[in-house]
């Protein structure tokens, strides 16, 4: 990110506003009432904005919280979260319970904003995500892939293959695996799955703070980015945590610019693949502008594809994303959109 200052009050209110009408058309009425509550408080937008130059301060806030909450606080705030209880109560009455657990927390709550990144890792992207990797491994001939995900903080979207996908109309993957993502189509266009495609031979992740799910600090951190107004999410997290802590993938310490010697290593008999999720935002466009320009020097050597996942309802409404397929094989450059829907994989529509 190019934000070089701490974020003023003004912004911060801006910001809490945003989510805040994000959250309702998302039906998260808990972050709903409690963004707005932080939105016209002083002591907490002060508090927010100890995050570090380029993290969205409102969610390290809402982090910072429910990774106490499900780290054991007992507060009368965790009745009200989703995520802790079956039987929450009323968030309409949430935000001055919120807040008097903020205050009494401030100083733990300031230090975990102050040194943490944002790190969601929801694994109904892949909802959106399946389609496009499988129409990556049809253009690179049904080769298996070599796949190399930047950003995956935990590694959880790079074993899309030990999970089961539910489309309606279609269906994907492992059927005993207990991380079981469901996604409703839109419209009437099918995505051309098929059993065994893609195939995964060769896999790593690059990501500036990779999670280990062995710490179970870490892990929780991660799953506190995970909405608690959003209880199924919650599970689906927990089961890819536990089922991935047996087996973790490989992840490599680095930002994007750091790519090159990963996609260098991934074996030349296989369809490189590279993709992301929400993380290209975070680049400023100098540095988008480098990434790409590497995909396009690896090229040179073999075709490249890249699955990109943008979008996500910025500025507020409803979280839309869209997954792009950017290819470049024998010196010829193609982008195109593949899919267009929920940036959790709720629903998309597919436009292949």
């Amino acid at each position: 990110m190019t934000e070089t200052t701490r974020t003023t009050p003004e912004q911060a209110a801006a910001a809490f506003r945003r989510i805040a009408e994000t959250a309702r058309s998302e039906h998260a009425p808990l972050y709903e009432h409690v963004a707005a509550g932080v939105a016209a408080d002083p002591d907490l937008l002060e508090l927010s904005t100890h995050a570090r130059p380029g993290q969205s301060l409102v969610y390290l806030l809402f982090d910072a919280v429910q990774y106490l909450l499900l780290g054991g606080a007992r507060h009368e705030l965790a009745r009200y979260y989703p995520s802790i209880t079956e039987t929450p109560l009323d968030a309409a009455d949430v935000f001055p319970v919120f807040r008097a657990f903020c205050l009494e927390n401030a100083e733990t709550i300031k230090t975990l904003v102050a040194n943490h990144n944002n790190q969601t890792n929801e694994v109904g992207r892949l909802a959106a995500l399946l389609p496009a990797l499988s129409e990556a491994a049809r253009r690179g001939g049904g080769k298996p892939l070599g796949i190399v995900e930047v950003g995956p903080a935990a590694g959880l979207n790079l074993c899309f293959d030990r999970y089961y996908f539910d489309y309606g109309r279609v269906q994907w993957g492992d059927d005993a695996s207990p991380v079981r993502i469901v996604c409703q189509l839109e419209a009437a266009a099918t995505p051309p799955l098929s059993p065994g495609l893609p195939a995964v031979a060769y896999r790593v992740g690059l990501d500036v703070e990779p999670i280990d799910l062995s710490d179970d600090d870490a892990a929780r951190w991660m799953l506190s980015s995970t909405w608690p107004d959003h209880r199924d999410l919650q599970l689906m997290q927990r089961r890819a945590i536990d089922l991935l802590r047996r087996d973790p993938p490989r992840l490599v310490l680095g930002d994007a610019l750091a790519v090159g010697p990963l996609l260098d290593a991934v074996p030349a008999d296989l369809t490189l693949c590279v993709y992301q999720s929400f993380m290209i935002s975070h680049l400023s466009e100098a540095e988008r502008e480098q990434f790409l320009a590497i995909l396009a020097a690896e090229s040179r050597r073999r075709p490249v594809y890249f699955v990109s996942m943008t979008g996500a309802g910025i500025g507020g409404g409803s979280r839309r994303g869209r997954v792009d397929l950017l290819s470049w094989v024998e010196g010829r450059h193609e982008s195109v959109q593949l899919v267009e829907g929920h940036s959790h994989g709720r629903s998309l529509r597919w436009l292949g």
